[in-house]
């Protein structure tokens, strides 16, 4: 059974790592950080918007985006270019199983 999602919404989805509720548009939409990541915050939210036209937004490379940064503070103080790692080998978990 599938549940009807109202006309503008954003569907709910899964991003690879968690799945997202639906978005009313131009909201913020926030979800807990996922507790089967052993070093996430698991106090922490993570954050999506939905557009005004009903669609999750995307970055600047056409990929849907998503604000982890209150899950990932517990890594490497903050430091971009090891969270990108971090996430990297997350999608290859994910992909390859």
């Amino acid at each position: 059974l599938k549940a009807r999602i109202p006309g503008g919404f954003c569907p709910p989805e899964w991003d690879g790592i968690v799945c997202w509720p639906e978005g009313a548009p131009g909201k913020r939409v926030s979800t807990s950080c996922p507790e089967y990541i052993y070093d996430f915050n698991h106090k922490g939210l993570a954050y999506r918007r939905c557009d005004n036209n009903g669609t999750w937004e995307l970055a600047s490379i056409n990929k849907t985006w998503a604000n982890y940064n209150e899950c990932t503070k517990f890594l490497y103080h903050y430091n971009y270019s090891h969270e990108k790692e971090v996430f990297h080998r997350l999608y290859l978990i994910y992909t390859v199983g």
